[in-house]
């Protein structure tokens, strides 16, 4: 987050004509998020922007999508783009209905032609036994099924390029899909005290405490705590104290039994040195068969080709990806969820499906997060300020 402001201030210096940016919002605090949507609104620079931040997305004039299939231009900010999108989809299902119907015609008119000719053949040849000589029998057998042969190739070949067409529609709506999961409902009852710290504080050695004043608080089941404050301010610090990873200097906490999981900006419990499909046996606790594993795993959008990836070298999409795949697994609902800037590496797609996962969970939800959109979706209902 430092080293980006230094970056800014040092654009605002040289004033540049084209100014290149590549997720300039990570890291950033919501004070530093601040000063760089002010700086792209102000400046009078050519703007190329690389961003999964949607409030950032919004102040661009233009959106260029960059996929396999090539760079497509739109011609307006991410609010413009998400609409048009939604129309492409609604235009490919249409498409891929169009392409069913076509391909079933196709394949009624080869039907169709294919036991007309047969028809044709057989008269054919009944007509050739009594009227023409033998010697031209043969000739004329050869033509006829020469001509059938031709019927059916070319047959053969529009149902082909049917076929073609309509799994190539279906392909890019699942490259459009987005992947949606819920978790099943937590054991909990509502208001069950969770932890409860008193009069906390923690400070490195030789160091002084990290906060002015000692702080107190509660965790009850069924709330959902959006963590805020800037860089320094002891947020993660927090969150390893209430966890029980760091001790505080001064204080004390007390847990409930429950169960709880924790989420980093990496990632790091799918950052490990195995293959895909050797982290997900691990997290079958439940002693799920061999194929349900592997039909999951598809589910999650990791096809058998992918199984033997190493999970380390996966993108930070594709590791939120698995680790939900992992939970679905472990087929236990966790009663905590902790955040801990879990958007930073995530492209946008990954982050509408955490969105929508983390929205639909049940449970408790502490969230360490400077993204305003992705905190505004997923339902918090209390602040809490450092």
């Amino acid at each position: 987050g430092e080293k980006t402001k230094v970056f800014l201030a040092g654009i605002l210096i040289h004033s540049p004509e084209i100014i290149l940016l590549d997720e300039p919002s990570n890291h950033l605090d919501q004070t530093g998020r601040e000063l760089l949507y002010e700086f792209v609104r102000q400046s009078k620079a050519t703007i190329i922007l690389v961003s999964h931040d949607i409030t950032l997305l919004n102040l661009i004039e233009t959106t260029c999508e960059l996929s396999e299939h090539g760079l497509k231009l739109y011609g307006g900010n991410y609010d413009f783009y998400k609409e048009q999108k939604e129309i492409e989809r609604n235009a490919l299902s249409e498409n891929i209905h169009e392409q069913e119907k076509a391909f079933r015609l196709a394949k009624k008119q080869a039907q169709e032609v294919k036991q007309r000719q047969e028809r044709r053949t057989a008269q054919q040849g009944e007509k050739n036994k009594s009227q023409v000589p033998r010697i031209m029998r043969n000739t004329l057998r050869d033509s006829s099924e020469n001509t059938a042969a031709r019927l059916k190739g070319k047959h053969a070949e529009i149902l082909n390029n049917s076929l073609e067409k309509l799994a190539e529609l279906k392909q890019q709506k699942e490259l459009l899909k987005e992947l949606k999961m819920d978790f099943d409902d937590t054991v909990l009852h509502a208001g069950k005290l969770l932890i409860e710290a008193s009069q906390i504080n923690f400070a490195y050695p030789e160091e002084k405490p990290l906060w002015k004043n000692p702080l107190d608080f509660k965790l009850y089941s069924n709330d959902r705590i959006h963590i805020l404050g800037n860089n320094g301010s002891g947020k993660t610090t927090f969150i390893k104290l209430l966890t029980g990873s760091l001790l505080p200097s001064t204080g004390n906490i007390k847990r409930t039994n429950f169960e709880w999981i924790y989420l980093d900006q990496n990632y790091s419990q799918t950052d490990v040195d195995c293959s895909i499909v050797e982290l997900a046996e691990k997290y079958n606790r439940q002693s799920l068969k061999d194929h349900e594993i592997k039909l999951r795993l598809n589910r999650f959008l990791f096809p058998s080709d992918t199984w033997d990836k190493n999970c380390k070298t996966l993108s930070g999409g594709e590791k939120m990806r698995l680790f939900l795949c992992c939970l679905m697994i472990n087929q236990q609902t966790p009663d905590l969820i902790i955040l801990d800037e879990p958007t930073n590496n995530l492209d946008i797609s990954s982050l509408q499906i955490l969105s929508q996962t983390i929205k639909n969970y049940k449970g408790s939800l502490l969230v360490i997060s400077h993204d305003q959109y992705f905190v505004s979706e997923i339902g918090v209902t209390q602040n809490l300020k450092f």
